[in-house]
């Protein structure tokens, strides 16, 4: 009796299944592309039997939730949104999934010594966020137009840093404000990579988020640093307080402290970053890990490498798969594979443009292709060609080149060129 009973629930259960399974799980979504940031209703409209139905929405930026029909507000970036459905036993039912495209990231800027200067301190106000066309107000009168900008203030105030920009989305601008003061205390905040758990002589690597005039690293194994970002090995397995000291250049401190444990047994770990990508052939592409240990590259292309960051070319177009082998200082190995795309594309196609610099031959449409001049006259060509690192060859058809990036030639003969 009791092998036909379970039997029977098998089956039942088996029905059951099957018959939640009827239909297709799907969505839509209000808006799929727009501007940073972009506030996106989803909204269920599957076809399946939703009765015990639980469904969970993925925005692959971190957040899941847990609902019928749900919003998200997305930042820059592109995102497969995954919703999936599981019946009341826990049973997989199905998933959909749509990609939003979110433009316009938020121009932002970092100042390397933090917001609290001394007086006549160097600091460096560094853009990112990938934004263009970008000009600064730094408080005290200066302006500049360039994208990374070297300042001292002379006099203790407090100063509003405006950074103004461009993104897909339009024209923006962020302020941050700096306290310049003789009494200024200096930013310190230790970044390490990989985490804080490494095996016995991993080489572990260590920077301070700011910059500082001096700094001071306590190991906490009787080993010390000066260097700003330095690497260090523990040789013993125990927990250990890293300490920073960090003093600035009105002579104030500051310390911050971080704790790594080193332990036997753990597991490897692999992964690394490439930029950029697709690339074109011939242009450099930049690997690199932040795992601690030791590193072997086979860059799909016959070179092999044992360095933590690598600078590389590729000469023909095709895919190529990356493989990095990391074995951490307990022995332990894992590999991690990325493809790259080498290919010409649109928008790395160089753009060829030229004029004529020295000669004031411009109708209502722009610079003329065609002008006249007299035999032994220098003529002064202007390339505003773009579309990445480009080399030169200039033909000026009288069996003269140049390999420069602007040109100049003297016409002898009489003649059509």
């Amino acid at each position: 009796m009791i092998k036909k009973f379970t039997l029977l629930f098998v089956a039942i259960l088996f029905v059951a299944t099957s018959i939640f399974a009827q239909g297709n799980v799907s969505f839509y979504a209000d808006v799929t592309s727009g501007c940073a940031p972009l506030n996106v209703t989803f909204t269920n409209n599957s076809t399946i039997d939703t009765t015990g139905v639980t469904f969970y929405w993925n925005f692959n930026d971190g957040n899941n939730y847990e609902a019928f029909d749900t919003s998200h507000v997305f930042m820059a970036g592109y995102y497969n949104v995954y919703l999936s459905a599981f019946g009341e036993f826990g049973n997989y039912l199905g998933d959909y999934y749509m990609q939003i495209n979110v433009q316009g990231s938020t121009g932002d800027f970092q100042i390397s010594t933090g917001n609290n200067v001394c007086v006549g301190e160097q600091i460096h106000l560094s853009s990112f966020g990938g934004s263009w066309n970008i000009s600064w107000d730094l408080g005290d009168g200066t302006t500049s137009t360039d994208y990374d900008v070297e300042h001292s203030y002379l006099t203790p105030d407090t100063f509003d840093v405006t950074m103004f920009f461009e993104t897909q989305c339009g024209f923006d601008s962020i302020i941050e404000q700096v306290v310049v003061s003789n009494s200024a205390i200096p930013s310190v905040g230790i970044n390490v990579n990989g985490g804080n758990q490494f095996c016995p002589n991993d080489a572990i690597s260590f920077n301070n988020q700011y910059i500082a005039a001096n700094y001071l690293w306590n190991f906490g194994d009787g080993t010390f640093s000066t260097n700003p970002s330095p690497e260090h090995a523990f040789s013993s397995i125990g927990d250990y307080d890293v300490i920073i000291t960090v003093t600035n250049s009105c002579g104030n401190v500051n310390k911050d402290t971080f704790n790594i444990s080193i332990q036997g047994g753990l597991a490897g770990y692999s992964d690394f970053n490439y930029w950029p990508n697709p690339v074109c052939p011939n242009q450099t592409i930049v690997f690199s890990t932040w795992i601690a240990g030791t590193s072997l590259w086979d860059l799909g292309d016959g070179t092999i490498s044992t360095e933590k960051e690598i600078f590389h070319t590729y000469s023909d177009t095709g895919t190529y798969t990356i493989e990095l082998i990391m074995t951490n200082g307990c022995g332990d190995s894992d590999t991690s594979y990325k493809d790259i795309q080498v290919q010409y594309q649109s928008g790395n196609n160089p753009n060829a443009y030229l004029y004529f610099e020295n000669f004031n031959n411009w109708n209502q449409y722009g610079p003329v292709d065609t002008i006249t001049v007299c035999t032994n006259t220098l003529v002064q060509f202007k390339n505003t060609s773009g579309g990445g690192n480009l080399t030169y060859l200039w033909d000026f058809g009288d069996g003269n080149t140049a390999t420069t990036v602007d040109a100049e030639n003297t016409f002898i003969n009489v003649g059509l060129f």
